[in-house]
């Protein structure tokens, strides 16, 4: 392909090599199929309109980004056509010697490849595109060109023929204009009915004229450059992968998941194993806790490891090394051993999908109950503890990321502490009262301090009821009493000042004032015999009050920032119940071992 400005650049170690090719050679080589897109893109999606868009931005000399490509890869990975109709018989292009590969891996832009590859070789499955060079003499003027489409139009695909010109003459079918004569005949022979029918003396003159104007479109767009980046195929999946994920136009992410669907498709065909499972374990799924491929293929590899007696990390390479059929064979019960995970720490650990740990600590977790049995492992004596408080001594850091040689990491210290009763050092978790009080929502201690709430106050305050599945989170002074008594917003959104409640019960006393609704919660507990019970209940929600005649004044406006203190050490000992000697703060003497 001919093209401008070439240059060699290396990014993170891997060869590339940017530059641009006219739209005709472009075309030319879109026709002799030499571009193919990897399996794990995503199916052609533009509408029609952003493929006029994009032909209107090309004539227009504005820019559509590069397209993002490969020369053959190293590694095998599986790939299908551009999803066009595109004849064999048709155009013949006369050029320069191409300056692309023979095969060309499509990595970012098909969008666009395809909607060219449909617009001028008239291989769109469904419609034709014509030029309506009547619009085009209007539209594009020799000072300013408007914004309007309109002078592209379409028309439903003819099975048996699709005429090269229609409306007498001025509709001009759009991939004539890549031949580039035959385009101009016919722009002519339009221009010269028009003008005469229009009684325009010397219509000859002003259709020549129209036509030249014409003509120089069609040229601008058949040598407009198209910019491209051309990567080394040689190189490592993980370099090509972080050079995609650096300079690709949208911003999404190659994930290991895209390219193990394109690595092992057709069998197994992965995609369609990760819909079967997350439609039979709908915890799995988007209104669950929304698991990527990416954790069932990370499970696999560390069990196939272990199977091999080795342990590795679980690696985008050593993912892409899979066995096909251990990967057909055990899908499913990958993905039964994620959701048994996720069942267990919903009910052991008070998550959910809003206050969920990091998906590495699940994929070790799974790996425990896949290899020794769900059942096994949480009737075994002390290790639903040992759990629990492995789970939050990762959750209460600052940050809960796991790296693949963590999961690889996490996932044998669990087997050797199930099967040896090899204890292990968990991770230090290091918190104070002012810490808690002072937690920023998107905090990953404050997530997790949430999950706690939720574990010890299952019961609402007012119901009596559970409220696992109804949950909502009120706050104790309500933050309409900020403004009112100008109290610190940051303090009454302090976790201090969180509670889990049932929605029907945050609906009731929503802006309430404390000292309202937990008189009236004393007084109907007095009415009931149950002082006892709702002080339990007061007590699992952290409450640092017990039902008598000061609750009115100990829940005052005045009393704000003593009660956020309070139930901050409340909050402390529950920790140091989970945690127990992985516990470090400055009050930590004042505190009995769990």
């Amino acid at each position: 392909m001919s093209g401008v400005g070439d240059t060699v650049l290396f990014c993170y170690s891997v060869a590339m090599r940017t530059s641009s090719t006219k739209l005709l050679d472009l075309v030319k080589k879109i026709r002799a199929r030499t571009f193919v897109i990897p399996q794990f893109q995503r199916d052609f999606v533009w509408s029609e309109s952003q493929i006029k868009l994009l032909i209107d931005s090309i004539a227009r000399n504005y820019p559509i980004g590069s397209l993002l490509l490969s020369e053959e890869l190293s590694f095998p990975l599986a790939f299908r056509s551009i999803e066009a109709e595109i004849k064999d018989e048709g155009i013949s292009f006369e050029g320069e010697r191409e300056k692309l590969p023979n095969t060309s891996m499509v990595l970012d832009g098909q969008q666009r490849l395809t909607s060219i590859a449909r617009f001028f070789l008239n291989s769109d499955p469904k419609k034709n595109y014509y030029f309506d060079l009547e619009e085009m003499y209007e539209n594009f003027s020799e000072v300013d060109a408007d914004s309007s489409i309109n002078w592209i139009k379409t028309n439903p695909r003819n099975k048996k023929s699709d005429p090269t010109v229609k409306k007498e003459g001025r509709y001009l079918r759009s991939d004539v204009v890549i031949e580039g004569s035959n385009a101009l005949i016919y722009a002519l022979q339009y221009f010269r009915d028009y003008f005469k029918s229009k009684n325009v003396e010397n219509y000859d003159e002003e259709a020549s004229k129209a036509t030249a104007k014409i003509n120089g479109i069609f040229e601008f767009i058949r040598n407009y450059e198209v910019p491209y980046i051309l990567l080394d195929g040689n190189e490592g999946i993980d370099s090509i992968c972080r050079v995609f994920e650096t300079i690709n136009s949208t911003g999404t992410r190659l994930t290991t998941f895209d390219l193990a669907v394109a690595r092992y498709y057709p069998e197994p065909n992965i995609r369609e194993l990760y819909e079967d499972g997350i439609l039979k374990y709908d915890i799995l799924g988007k209104n669950g806790f929304d698991v990527d491929g990416e954790r069932i293929l990370q499970l696999l590899t560390i069990i196939y490891q272990k199977q091999k007696g080795t342990f590795v990390e679980a690696t985008r390479t050593e993912i892409l090394s899979l066995d096909r059929k251990f990967i057909e064979d055990n899908w499913m019960f990958a993905c039964l051993s994620v959701s048994k995970s996720f069942n267990w720490i919903v009910k052991h650990c008070g998550t959910s999908k809003s206050i969920s740990p990091g998906h590495g600590l699940i994929v070790a977790l799974a790996g425990l109950f896949m290899v020794f049995g769900y059942e096994e492992v949480i009737n075994k004596p002390s290790m639903n503890y040992q759990l629990r408080k492995w789970m939050f001594c990762n959750m209460l850091q600052d940050g809960i990321r796991r790296t693949s040689y963590d999961i690889g990491k996490d996932f044998k210290s669990l087997l050797d502490l199930f099967e040896k009763e090899k204890y292990f050092d968990m991770p230090r978790v290091s918190i104070t009262i002012e810490d808690i009080i002072g937690l920023n929502s998107r905090d990953n201690k404050y997530k997790a301090i949430l999950a706690i709430l939720c574990l010890f106050g299952k019961e609402d305050i007012i119901l009596l009821s559970n409220i696992q599945k109804d949950v909502e989170f009120h706050h104790i002074y309500p933050r309409s009493l900020a403004k009112k008594y100008s109290l610190d917003k940051n303090l009454v959104n302090s976790i201090a000042n969180i509670m889990p409640i049932s929605s029907s019960t945050n609906k009731d006393i929503l802006d309430r004032s404390p000292s309202e609704y937990f008189q009236f919660i004393m007084k109907n507990a007095e009415s009931k015999g149950l002082i006892e019970v709702y002080n339990k209940i007061l007590s699992n929600h952290s409450i640092p009050h017990k039902m008598d005649e000061s609750i009115t004044e100990y829940f005052s406006i005045d009393n704000f920032k003593n009660f956020l203190s309070a139930r901050a050490s409340e909050i402390l000992l529950k920790i140091r119940e989970l945690v127990g000697d992985s516990l470090r703060t400055d009050e930590e003497a004042s505190y009995p071992e769990a």
